[in-house]
């Protein structure tokens, strides 16, 4: 359980880097391990999400417009320090 309030804990923390981002219109609530976020008509999830992986950073088109990240036991908090260098790459390509 201790463990699992560690990876809520960092999904809120992808939340809150989320929330400044252009592309992102909505954060859905975050109750768990999970981000689920919706980006504008005129960016697709498979796209972006291709974007984020060439940075290597996983998510999962989870609808045509909404991407999902799960955090889990092996996603550290300097994985999370790293995400915010690496969404910035990505997406500035």
């Amino acid at each position: 359980v201790d463990r699992l309030r560690m990876d809520h804990a960092r999904a809120r923390k992808i939340g809150a880097l989320l929330e400044h981002r252009p592309e992102v219109e909505e954060i859905l609530p975050i109750d768990t391990n999970i981000v689920i976020f919706r980006l504008p008509e005129t960016i697709l999830a498979t796209d972006y999400v291709a974007q984020l992986a060439s940075e290597g950073i996983r998510g999962i088109p989870f609808g045509k417009h909404l991407v999902r990240f799960v955090t889990h036991l092996n996603f550290t908090d300097d994985h999370l320090t790293e995400m915010e260098t690496l969404l910035d790459r990505a997406i500035s390509r």
